[in-house]
């Protein structure tokens, strides 16, 4: 047993009133201070415009109290998190950096159940802000996306970590934020803050991914103006790239580490009117040529939606060997989960003459991914 790990545990008793303590603390604060619930609250809305909508389910008082106590809960989830702060030492070992509606939330799952492994200490009862941060889409702030204090305060503290290598001689936590993968700026960031990471990357069709997250933004209530659904959708020029967004993009891209992220960028990211942010994020070979600048590509790993649907246990087993898990260890087993995303959304399908138009749309993303890897993926080959 190493003495970090023995001073921890003699000390557990104190430590446990701390964190009694903080708990109790931090569930006054809604009460006591309102104020810090709404500007917490202001910053989450900044990374997650969709949520939002989301608290305007249902209308009237109902959606006014729903929002209330959603704001309350996080906030005393954040307080506590920072009143603790001097017992979270980590950061993340590896991340499951991307890509949206790729089985993230499945492998993130999946992944928790071995005892060596930790995702966020988030909001236990909410799937999003359970296994993601958002921290680098300025959840905390838009100043705060490289203070390495703000982040440690996402993860497990030195009890969970000491207990997990005491009793299974290993512990690694992670984040699971497939957002991270899509805005240019996060690589540098991410880079700075943990430069040994291991990056998972899960990746399916750019079409299913696409209409996927179309419909899930339209059940949480967004106005899209925009749509992958009729013939006469996504036509034209709603397709090609201006000098202005181009020139917006790069700029975010390159924006130093120590200013604020633009006001506008996540507004601008789940835009409601124009359909060419949620497109270009399924372009996955722009997006992971930043991180290939960033990090070895030896810290990284692939995997294709399909091959994950197809033998979940034997994807999971591979991610655990390459983060570092034990994926032998006798208290960890395997449990199937009821499948949570089939290839095709029920009753609502991309008009054909809107998959054509996108098969062309991604085609040489598709092929420089194909020569970036070094290998086919399950959707290579379909017709253009």
């Amino acid at each position: 047993m190493e003495r970090q790990d023995a001073l921890t545990l003699a000390a557990l008793p104190l430590l446990g009133i701390w964190l009694l303590v903080a708990r109790i603390l931090s569930m006054l604060t809604p009460l006591l201070a309102p104020w810090l619930s709404y500007l917490l609250a202001q910053r989450l809305y900044y990374a997650t415009p969709f949520a939002v909508y989301a608290l305007r389910s249902g209308g009237g008082a109902k959606a006014i109290l729903t929002r209330l106590g959603f704001e309350a809960s996080y906030c005393m989830n954040v307080v506590r998190r920072y009143l603790t702060l001097p017992l979270r030492p980590h950061l993340p070992h590896f991340y499951i950096v991307g890509f949206p509606k790729c089985g993230t939330t499945s492998m993130c799952t999946y992944l928790k159940q071995h005892p060596c492994i930790d995702g966020l200490d988030g909001l236990p009862y909410h799937e999003i802000l359970e296994k993601e941060s958002h921290f680098y889409v300025g959840a905390l702030g838009r100043s705060s996306t490289t203070s390495t204090s703000a982040y440690r305060s996402f993860f497990p503290t030195i009890v969970a970590s000491t207990l997990a290598r005491v009793r299974h001689g290993n512990w690694l936590c992670f984040d699971a934020c497939p957002v991270h993968a899509c805005l240019p700026h996060v690589p540098a960031r991410m880079k700075a803050m943990t430069p040994n990471a291991k990056l998972v990357f899960m990746m399916r069709d750019p079409l299913a991914a696409v209409i996927s997250g179309e419909l899930m933004l339209r059940d949480l209530g967004m106005p899209l103006q925009w749509s992958t659904l009729g013939e006469h959708d996504l036509a034209g020029d709603s397709l090609a790239e201006t000098e202005e967004d181009s020139a917006y993009w790069a700029a975010v891209e390159k924006l130093p580490l120590d200013e604020p992220l633009p006001a506008d960028l996540m507004q601008r990211f789940y835009s409601t009117t124009d359909p060419r942010p949620a497109l270009r994020a399924a372009k996955y070979a722009d997006c992971l040529d930043r991180f290939l600048r960033a990090f070895p590509k030896e810290n990284m790993m692939f995997v294709d939606f399909a091959d994950f649907v197809a033998q979940p246990e034997a994807t999971v087993r591979s991610v655990l060997k390459f983060v570092g898990a034990d994926a032998a260890l006798p208290a960890y087993a395997f449990k199937p989960m009821p499948p949570g995303m089939q290839g095709k959304p029920r009753g609502r399908t991309m008009h054909p003459a809107v998959k054509q138009r996108l098969r062309q749309y991604y085609r040489s993303s598709n092929l420089a991914l194909q020569q970036m890897l070094g290998r086919s993926l399950s959707w290579f080959g379909e017709d253009v």
